[in-house]
């Protein structure tokens, strides 16, 4: 061996620390009160469920326990899927600014909406009267990025995957 730890491992031992280490989230309260299904708490049996993943080994994957079952707690095989690290990115929520809805913040008296767009950089979509206007800009930008980088994806990704990101609904 090269001395490097196998990526199966090294998703395995995060997936245990986000659930079961105290502070294993760290400042991401989405893994607080997660846990793992009893047949991934072997290696072996996780290593079986990710190698026959759809594109393992081809790019860097990332796993995924609530995009199949939106707030789902449980880590397991019939609820994650590995999902390819740019449309993962493209999914992460951006903590909410001073009670304004996600993707809004506050510039001087107005409202602006930002998001990543598909080439990963940040796009301005504007500056708005009221959050709720920046925020339906927002939703509406990010849903059509989602979508379309999943279009790019289709022939690569898990069907499970391409379907729950054709449907994917931003929330507030």
């Amino acid at each position: 061996m090269d001395g490097k730890l196998s990526p199966v491992y090294l998703r395995w031992v995060n997936m245990m620390k986000r659930c079961y280490e105290v502070g294993g989230g760290g400042l991401n309260s989405s893994y607080d009160d997660c846990s793992v299904h009893p047949d991934w708490h072997n290696l072996q049996s996780f290593g079986d469920w990710a190698c026959s993943q759809p594109n393992w080994g081809r790019e860097e994957m990332d796993l995924d326990k609530d995009l199949l079952v939106r707030g789902n707690r449980i880590y397991g095989p019939d609820t994650c899927l590995l999902i390819p690290r740019r449309l993962n990115y493209l999914l992460v929520r951006r903590a909410k600014s001073k009670g304004l809805p996600v993707g809004v913040h506050r510039v001087g008296e107005r409202f602006e909406a930002k998001c990543r767009s598909a080439d990963s950089t940040y796009a301005s979509l504007g500056r708005f009267s009221c959050p709720d206007e920046a925020f339906a800009v927002y939703r509406a930008y990010k849903e059509s990025v989602i979508r379309l980088v999943a279009e790019e994806q289709k022939d690569r990704i898990d069907p499970r995957l391409y379907e729950a990101l054709m449907n994917y609904e931003v929330l507030p």
